[in-house]
């Protein structure tokens, strides 16, 4: 529900249109994505891993940079919070499953 319209929010925000700090902040989102869609082509290990938990952080920044600059009850409603929440928790887990799976994978051999 909100992937679409944010990453739009993402890449027309670069440009200033918002001011320079939601033109930096959108910068690092879209930084994130590009990192995120490269890291797909490597085999996962724990550098990886390590790399995609800095990825996350690129992904959080212009969320939070919007969640800081306008009253919080604005996002007080349901189409938000549970897209952003699932973000997290599914972000969460697939690295905590990436990881199980390297150690199942190391111990094998």
């Amino acid at each position: 529900m909100i992937a679409l319209p944010f990453i739009f929010f993402i890449f027309f925000t670069m440009y200033g249109s918002e001011g320079v700090k939601t033109a930096i902040t959108s910068i690092a989102g879209f930084a994130g994505l590009l990192s995120l869609l490269y890291l797909l082509r490597f085999k996962k290990s724990r550098r990886i891993i390590l790399i995609e938990l800095g990825v996350f952080i690129l992904l959080c920044v212009p969320l939070i940079d919007r969640l800081t600059s306008v009253p919080i009850e604005l996002f007080n409603y349901s189409l938000f919070i549970i897209p952003v929440i699932s973000f997290v928790i599914c972000y969460f887990l697939s690295l905590i499953i990436s990881l199980i799976a390297i150690k199942n994978s190391s111990a094998e051999t």
